[in-house]
């Protein structure tokens, strides 16, 4: 990898190690991809599909989109981007708008007949208009109309179709025309029947091939396989027909991805188990693991990897939490008013007294400027001086993030304009109750549910609680949304420092963040079951412990055995499944080091118990 530094002479030269990196963009000062820091030098090259690249210059990238990094690390940790690639996964009219019944916010809409899934972490661009009018901008705004609403989507591939992490408008109202029959799309051949004429996309999708160019390790129709994940530019027919102009192989890993570092964000579409070595499919991309027996069980859910390739080109991940980090849950949320600004410590403090410091983690948006897309954390921070009802200028803070070690790792943070008052909401994890007072607490800020409307969105339909009841059902680690200042009076005491006088409280399901965290982890508190699938290895008949997907699970006497494995050990048919402590066999007769296994397991203070065990063979 080249080493742009100088050193002066007689000194030693840093050593650097290459990274690659494929994520998505959460800030900027230079650029943080999946929250680490990439600086963007004189040398840097930008590329931008179909645009002139540049070099040293980061202005043309935007928050949320997915990008390809190739960079180099020092021995301080220090990332320097190298190159930066940019392609987008979709392009075409929106159709099938579909909000979320609980969030009207987020939802579901299809681009040439492909579902593209909006969650509360998805960046809609600066030129995405309030088509609604409804003084914000969310998926609501791709019903036009007059016409559809033609978008440009990044995002991350997943069994059923694209999860946004951003979304721009191509055709805003008023602005320059475009060629609203000019499509892309990426996705996977699930049919060649008709070839030479015509393939099949994902199911849905008929791809014409008439006079199309082949690019990118396809050269004609006939190397076109089922499976291979491809790039069509085409003009539109219908929303399932269009006529391929350029056809490419699409993100595949070069021999510059397998140097040194290499790191991947996206949802784990498939584990393969049954090759050697083992195959996944993340991203829309193949890769060859030597050990994925550990990932079955976040098949569907969005990952970060991290690893090496070995002399046989086959990913090697890094051990434990180091190398396979799920999607963190976002049970903490807050819409506020802003009172006062830290630039010194980059800090945000509310009317209820919160403390929010965002980071290279936080997607940082600033709805009261004009152009956002590509705000630096120190211009976001440095933009608010003089605002706040501190200052006298009141303006709407919406911030999530999630617990971590005692603090909040806050994964967005947004200003907005205010339209005379604004009502106060909390979401997080219940901290302590006081059952005599009606009161409970969240971050600190003790929340007064005494006279309030009492709900419980866990279950469907809704229920409505009194008051007793919540509070009978109420328990510490319980997500709760408290509502105060319904009435949006500006100067209301509902709202005041580490006090919330809540006219509505929720019992609260997931914010719809596609994807978990593992068994016991921030998403499940309530200790209930879980899945584990993997490998079994360390089997011990004293401690009734094994290791599946490099966790420790305990059996008991109650663990449900499946028949598959007792028939497997005695020899003989066996019809029921049983629990251990029934049976006369050991746990090393039951279980063998490689048997691939399903572990439903539930939390038990620092471990976890095995509730069944299935072979998965």
């Amino acid at each position: 990898t080249t080493n742009n530094n100088t050193t002066n002479p007689g000194t030693t030269s840093p050593t650097f190690t290459p990274i690659s990196s494929i994520g998505v963009i959460t800030g900027f000062g230079s650029v943080f991809l999946k929250g680490i820091r990439y600086e963007v030098e004189n040398g840097t090259i930008v590329s931008i599909e179909d645009e002139t690249e540049t070099t040293g210059d980061d202005s043309r990238l935007r928050l949320g989109m997915k990008v390809r990094m190739h960079a180099r690390e020092n021995e301080n940790g220090e990332r320097f981007a190298e190159r930066i690639e940019y392609d987008e996964d979709l392009k075409g009219p929106a159709r099938d708008v579909t909000p979320n019944t609980d969030d009207l916010s987020i939802g579901t809409f299809t681009v040439l007949s492909l579902m593209v899934m909006v969650d509360v972490n998805t960046i809609f661009d600066d030129d995405v208009d309030d088509n609604n009018s409804d003084g914000s901008i969310d998926i609501n705004d791709l019903i036009r109309v007059g016409g559809p609403v033609v978008v440009e989507v990044s995002g991350l591939h997943t069994p059923n179709g694209i999860l946004a992490t951003r979304i721009d408008q191509l055709n805003p109202f008023g602005g320059p025309g475009i060629d609203e029959n000019e499509v892309e799309i990426k996705g996977t051949i699930t049919d060649i029947s008709g070839l030479p004429n015509s393939f099949e996309l994902n199911h849905e999708l008929t791809v014409n091939i008439g006079s199309a160019i082949f690019e990118d390790g396809l050269n004609s129709a006939s190397d076109l396989e089922v499976n291979a994940f491809v790039e069509v530019k085409a003009a539109w027919v219908s929303d399932t027909e269009v006529n391929a102009q350029v056809v490419e192989l699409e993100d595949r890993l070069g021999d510059e991805d397998r140097e040194g570092e290499f790191e991947i964000e996206g949802v784990l579409v498939s584990v393969d188990t049954t090759s050697q070595p083992h195959v996944i499919v993340i991203n829309g991309i193949t890769i060859e693991v030597v050990d994925a027996s550990h990932l079955i069980s976040l098949v569907n859910k969005r990952i970060e990897l991290k690893g090496t390739f070995n002399t046989n080109n086959v990913l090697v991940l890094r051990p434990g939490v180091d190398g396979i980090r799920p999607e963190v849950e976002n049970s903490i949320r807050t819409v506020d008013l802003l009172a006062t600004v830290d630039t010194s410590t980059d800090t945000l403090t509310t009317r209820l007294g919160l403390q929010i410091t965002p980071t290279g983690l936080s997607r940082v948006e600033d709805e009261t400027r004009d152009v956002n897309d590509n705000l630096r954390l120190d211009d976001f921070i440095n933009g608010l001086q003089g605002k706040g009802t501190g200052a006298g200028v009141p303006v709407a803070v919406e911030a999530r993030g999630y617990p971590n070690n005692g603090s909040v790792t806050w994964t967005r943070v947004g200003i907005g304009p205010v339209d005379g008052g604004l009502i106060c909401r909390l979401r997080g994890p219940v901290e302590s109750i006081n059952p005599t007072a009606f009161t409970f607490e969240i971050l600190g800020v003790v929340v007064d549910a005494s006279d309030s409307e009492w709900k419980d969105e866990r279950v469907e339909p809704e229920e409505v609680l009194t008051r007793e009841v919540f509070f009978s059902r109420l328990e510490p680690g319980d997500v709760v949304q408290a509502t105060g200042n319904q009435e949006k009076d500006i100067d209301s005491t509902d709202c005041t420092n580490l006090s919330l006088i809540a006219d509505e409280v929720d019992f609260e399901n997931d914010d719809d963040v596609f994807g978990t965290v593992p068994p016991g982890g921030d998403d499940n508190p309530d200790n209930v079951d879980d899945e584990i699938v993997g490998s079994a290895s360390n089997i011990n008949d004293v401690t009734l412990t094994f290791d599946v997907a490099g966790q420790t699970v305990r059996v008991t006497d109650n663990t449900l055995i499946d028949s598959s494995i007792i028939e497997a050990a005695r020899g003989v048919e066996v019809i029921n499944d049983e629990e251990f402590g029934g049976l006369t066999e050991n746990l090393t007769d039951l279980l063998s080091d490689g048997l691939l296994v399903s572990v439903q397991v539930t939390v038990s203070g620092d471990n976890l118990v095995a509730t069944s065990i299935e072979d998965v063979n």
